[in-house]
């Protein structure tokens, strides 16, 4: 029997189209394509990158019709990926691995060479498919065959290194929001909207950071984006003169606290500037209006930064994840003051919810994956709900499951639908895509792949 390590294996194997093999039965409302981005080669001839995150992007797609499932995936063809492949090492800037260049371009330039591997995330806004990271690059694929189109590019003159991997996007006003991180002599959080089809973006605001925190995700309402400036800091100096990979450029200082900005999405003023006690988050699940004065701002969140440590390669073997707390901050504008309360007793990441419908609104259920101790990879998906306090969960022995994305059946519903998640089977040595009834938690049908899937990040459901 094989353990989690074989999520972490190098794969390079691609499928144009493949009708899987499936136990149980398929809705048959269930029409449309799970896309999912993730690491997958790790290796380059004798070269191996050193983060889990620094495995280059592959792109799957999951399609559903007529109670079939049908599969296809593909390497994201990055400027990265394929000079890599020509030189057999890695050339440009990753999250954790580097390729050794001279430092005298950045003092030059004052400026990162960020890879554009982007394997994070996926981002559909209309006719445009984006694969995303934290590097300022985004590439545009087309959803049916995964084939890479090129580099996005945005005609204007909004600056920055680095941006968020989870942008936000307004469904109804059709508005991408996100962050870039300005680096040089004085460092900037550049907040901008993006009106979807439009060769520009628009700045909102400038907020000057001495030192920026690192920033992975961000919080929106209806009025206002919360922005969380962790104390895991850019040192601007070993950043010039170090030569580091971009992640090791970040230091982690406790006695900075975690300070919450809010700012109104349309004006840009800065509305509040608030601190709590430190801690690290990659995710935010969540944020809403109480009322004028009060807002509701729900993350995942360790009590530093060492879940990045846990992951490079050479620690997989003695696997170490420290724990989460999902807690709520209640921000009281007002007052200037934020009120924190723990939402779920388990360890939690990876977390979901129906986002088009409850984005910036009221919502009651979470899906995330879990796991109950440190020395365990994520080894169960569980449903919380916010309203009743009660929590289902989903487990098999062996088998470890991706990000749990949630496909509604009906308009405005949290819990009428299926949840979709990738399971590595450690059993078998291979991967299937389970789907469980949202409602009862309980299997429904699994589409079972004749190979391993490395363990991917996020994705998305493209409805047909």
């Amino acid at each position: 029997m094989l353990d989690y390590r074989i999520g972490f294996k190098s794969s390079e194997t691609e499928h144009s189209q493949m009708n899987l093999v499936i136990a149980g039965k398929i809705p048959a409302w269930l029409r449309g394509d799970l896309l999912r981005n993730g690491p997958a080669k790790f290796i380059l001839g004798t070269y191996q990158v050193n983060h889990w995150f620094d495995g280059f992007s592959m792109l799957h797609r999951f399609s559903f019709i007529d109670e079939k499932v049908n599969y296809c995936c593909k390497l994201l063809e990055s400027s990265a990926l394929k000079q890599a492949i020509k030189k057999q090492k890695l050339c440009s800037e990753g999250f954790a691995s580097n390729p050794g260049y001279n430092f005298l371009p950045r003092i030059l330039n004052f400026s990162t060479r960020p890879s554009d591997n982007d394997n994070v995330n996926i981002g559909i806004f209309e006719n445009t498919s984006l694969a995303m990271s934290e590097g300022i690059t985004q590439l545009q694929f087309d959803p049916v065959n995964l084939k890479t189109i090129g580099q996005f590019i945005y005609h204007d003159k909004i600056r920055g290194s680095l941006t968020t991997a989870h942008p936000h996007y307004d469904h109804q006003k059709k508005e991408v929001y996100n962050f870039t991180i300005q680096i040089g002599p004085n460092c900037f959080y550049n907040l901008y909207r993006w009106k979807v089809g439009a060769d520009k973006r628009d700045l909102i605001c400038k907020i000057p950071a001495k030192n920026p925190g690192y920033l992975h995700s961000f919080g929106i309402t209806n009025q206002y984006v919360i922005l969380i400036e962790q104390p895991f800091i850019l040192n601007k100096l070993e950043f010039l003169f170090l030569n580091l990979p971009y992640i090791k450029n970040y230091l982690w200082d406790p006695s900075l606290g975690a300070c919450f900005t809010v700012i109104n999405r349309f004006s840009g003023e800065i509305v509040l500037r608030e601190y709590t006690d430190s801690f690290f988050t990659f995710h935010h699940v969540n944020a809403y209006e109480i009322n004028e004065k009060e807002i509701l701002c729900d993350v995942i969140t360790f009590k530093d930064s060492s879940i990045i440590d846990a992951f490079y390669l050479n620690n997989i073997e003695k696997l170490n994840i420290p724990m989460s707390q999902f807690r709520r901050f209640h921000i009281k504008l007002n007052e200037r003051m934020i009120n924190i309360q723990p939402l779920s007793s388990h360890s939690l990441e990876f977390p979901q919810i129906n986002y088009q419908e409850f984005n910036s609104k009221p919502y009651k259920i979470l899906y995330s994956v879990s796991y109950p101790n440190e020395s365990t990879f994520f080894n169960q998906l569980i449903k919380t709900n916010l309203e009743s306090g009660i929590e289902k969960i989903w487990a098999e022995d062996g088998c470890y499951p991706g990000e749990p994305v949630f496909v509604p059946n009906m308009p405005f519903s949290e819990e009428e639908g299926v949840v979709l998640s990738i399971i590595l089977d450690t059993k078998n040595g291979c991967s299937y895509l389970l789907i469980l009834n949202a409602k009862s938690f309980t299997e429904v049908a699994r589409a079972f792949l004749p190979h391993m899937i490395p363990f991917g990040l996020h994705g998305i459901f493209n409805f047909k």
